[in-house]
């Protein structure tokens, strides 16, 4: 009851009194008494994804003997209800550096969708090509009614951090053998009776994953009606190339520092040193924000200790105002061999 209403007064008798009547004048046809549902209209719209670049994306292609060429061969594809993704083409980039893995791609991608739709969900995901089956980079996500209910029918660009399974191959030929060779055994835990590959598991999960995975920027937007050149009779997914997206419209920046204070760890779990037997290996922390890393010297293990008392600082980092775009920070221990182990 809104301000000024009058509750209404139901009187059960004479409300039960007009039911059996009309009842009584269908001919026990309660059929007739249904209301009949109302008709829906379907229609088409398009969300439409303009994907310009990503940035630190890991690398995807280890290093091989006589080639030295790790790199990423990174393309997006934009799905919306699981259908077959609309895709841009691949961009090639070699190199060992992550700053140097952020391909630029300028498409802007339409997806069909058929309003009312019970779906709500586009997703924008990164692979890497290769010949057996693309790889998983990571994936951007956005709602549809959070389009529909922006300015315009249209969110301005943004950076979508990206979060998945730690990747390492950027290491060495000998390196990649021996975790090969040792994967299954790595990757398959068993929990609660249930064998998990952890690197499929965090890599579908990705509001789960322990590792960066590198961020795309991205704008979002809503149309009923297709350019000129697509408006075929059949409602298809298509991509076209765009412009450069001018300076001046990028997210706004800020400058920020990263630092902490490490002081120790206790109960930690015991490893066998891989160079001084007999005694526990040496741990490091690390802590990653994006591709901006700190990490303490390592220190001896003793009896589930160990002190690190270090203050850590970055230099001067340029990031997006909005925190929101700002990428998560990940603590993790470190043993001998540069891993994570937790």
């Amino acid at each position: 009851i809104g301000p000024g209403e009058k509750a209404k007064v139901h009187d059960v008798d004479a409300e039960m009194a007009e039911e059996i009547a009309r009842e009584s004048n269908a001919g026990q046809d309660s059929s007739s008494l249904l209301l009949p549902s109302p008709s829906m209209r379907k229609e088409w719209q398009y969300i439409v994804c303009r994907v310009y670049k990503c940035e630190g994306l890991p690398i995807m292609d280890g290093k091989t003997i006589g080639f030295n060429k790790a790199g990423t061969d990174a393309f997006c594809g934009l799905t919306f209800g699981g259908a077959k993704p609309i895709k841009t083409k691949v961009k090639n980039i070699k190199s060992n550096s992550r700053v140097a893995i952020s391909p630029i791609f300028e498409y802007e991608l339409w997806y069909p969708v058929s309003i009312p739709s019970t779906t709500s969900l586009a997703k924008l995901a990164v692979y890497d090509y290769d010949e057996a089956g693309a790889e998983f980079i990571g994936q951007a996500m956005q709602k549809y009614n959070i389009i529909k209910k922006a300015v315009g029918k249209t969110l301005p660009p943004a950076w979508y951090n990206m979060y998945g399974a730690h990747e390492f191959k950027d290491d060495s030929f000998t390196n990649n053998l021996k975790r090969a060779a040792g994967s299954v055994k790595k990757l398959a835990k068993r929990m609660g009776g249930v064998e998990i590959d952890w690197y499929k598991f965090y890599n579908q999960a990705v509001e789960r994953g322990p590792a960066y995975r590198g961020r795309t920027l991205l704008s979002w937007s809503i149309k009923t009606e297709r350019p000129t050149k697509y408006a075929t009779p059949e409602i298809i997914p298509f991509r076209r190339k765009i412009s450069s997206l001018p300076f001046n419209q990028y997210p706004k920046t800020k400058e920020y520092i990263l630092q902490a204070l490490v002081i120790a760890g206790s109960e930690l779990p015991y490893f066998a040193s891989l160079s001084n037997i007999g005694y526990g290996q040496k741990m490091r922390v690390k802590i990653v924000m994006g591709i901006d890393e700190l990490c303490t010297e390592a220190q001896k293990y003793e009896k589930g200790m160990v002190r690190w008392n270090e203050h850590l600082k970055t230099t001067v980092l340029r990031l997006p105002e909005d925190i929101s775009q700002c990428p998560d920070i990940f603590i993790y221990l470190i043993n001998e061999a540069d891993r994570p182990i937790c």
